[in-house]
């Protein structure tokens, strides 16, 4: 009886093979001051890039995600 279950788990285990992408995110955080030190400008830049993809995603461009 216990022939099924593993080969139900194996099957399992085959069909989900490669369903999962690695994805790269990548944070950058410009700082502008002036000559005293006072902050002036602060940008951040967020991008999640998928090996399917090929090309960044800005996270402000999907859905719910706020800037």
């Amino acid at each position: 009886m216990k022939t099924p279950a593993y080969f139900a788990a194996l099957t399992a285990a085959a069909l989900l093979t490669g369903c999962v992408v690695q994805s790269t995110y990548t944070k950058t955080v410009t700082v502008t001051k002036d000559p005293s030190g006072k902050v002036l400008n602060i940008t951040e830049t967020e991008t999640v890039v998928q090996p399917a993809q090929g090309y960044p995603v800005k996270l402000q461009l999907i859905k719910d995600v706020q800037p």
